[in-house]
């Protein structure tokens, strides 16, 4: 199922503009334009502007690779005869440096105010790099004479990229509207041989298909409709065995959990702490229970953050507006 996450820190509900102004040396200028490095940078659910006034400015900035280290390593490849008899010796080599890189970024809203400076990468946190092998000590040295600023270039490269792509992350999820895919856990009846086992598995079967068809941008009104029938059916087993024994205890513990899990994806949080309340006094498998009372929770306090009730609406990036 998919769904559209709220912010976990969320900014002005009328900031939903941005915009990347990436400072850096030389070598960041000429190795990436500045739509690349922008292109690598979104807040999901946010419009960029390049050009104009944004609510948001993130001025990712970046210092050059350093290689800190450069070794050639050997290795030995013994050979022997049938017997375990030495016979001969190859020798391999290849080069291993150490660098480093060091980024940090600036966020700030359009009329300066600051919202997070993180740090992206940090110069005491070496990295290790090896070539491939050698025949000889001196084809593995000359490969870094020969071709020190190509390699210091894809070192650049990847680390950029790498924390562009750590700060995006951060950014959308403090503050944007990811598109994320809820995970389909629902308890199963497996026993071929319990009465229920047919109706479960088509209530199944169906609520499968109902929640691979939801889409972020829609609200949940169809879906909950094509729910009513397997959740009515999960609603009835309860009712039908009342009994203390643990197979008893097991359905409805199952049925408890469904529902409870169900509800949640429904953007419902009420009705899935009562559901999870009684998962807990059935007795069977009762920490389940906690569990879905503290995700109940967790939803509905992030709705009171953003002053939400649904994680499913589309969003007209058309219409989201620059600053004034």
């Amino acid at each position: 199922m998919m769904y559209r996450d709220l912010p976990q820190k969320p900014l002005d509900p009328a900031f939903r503009t941005y915009q990347v102004n990436v400072s850096g040396t030389r070598n960041i200028r000429t190795t990436f334009s500045d739509n690349e490095l922008a292109d690598a940078t979104p807040i999901e659910g946010w419009r960029r502007i390049d050009n104009g006034p944004a609510h948001v400015i993130i001025r990712p900035m970046f210092e050059d690779v350093i290689i800190e280290k450069s070794e050639v390593k050997e290795r030995v490849d013994i050979q022997k005869d049938k017997d375990g008899k030495e016979t001969g010796r190859k020798y391999y080599y290849k080069l291993q440096l150490e660098y480093s890189f060091a980024a940090r970024a600036d966020v700030s809203d359009f009329r300066g105010q600051p919202i997070v400076r993180p740090t992206l990468a940090q110069r005491y946190s070496k990295k290790t790099w090896t070539s491939q092998e050698y025949n000889s000590y001196a084809a593995a040295n000359n490969y870094l004479t020969n071709n020190r600023e190509e390699i210091k270039n894809r070192f650049l490269r990847d680390e950029v990229m790498l924390a562009l792509q750590n700060l995006s992350g951060t950014l959308t999820n403090d503050y944007g509207f990811p598109v994320r895919k809820a995970d389909d856990h629902f308890w199963v009846l497996d026993s071929k041989k319990h009465p229920e086992y047919d109706s479960y598995q088509r209530a199944h079967q169906d609520i499968k298909a109902i929640l691979g068809a939801v889409s972020p941008d829609e609200p949940l009104t169809e879906a909950i409709e094509r729910l009513r029938a397997p959740m009515e059916y999960y609603e009835g087993l309860p009712k039908r065995y009342t009994g203390n024994d643990k197979a008893d205890a097991k359905l409805r513990y199952s049925a408890y959990y469904n529902l409870a899990k169900l509800y949640l994806y429904l953007d419902d949080p009420e009705k899935t702490k009562q559901y999870a309340d009684l998962l807990s006094r059935n007795g069977y498998d009762a920490s389940d229970g906690s569990w879905l009372n503290g995700k109940a929770n967790d939803l509905m306090d992030l709705f009171r953050r953003n002053g939400a009730r649904t994680r499913h609406f589309a969003i007209d990036y058309a219409n989201l507006r620059q600053p004034e």
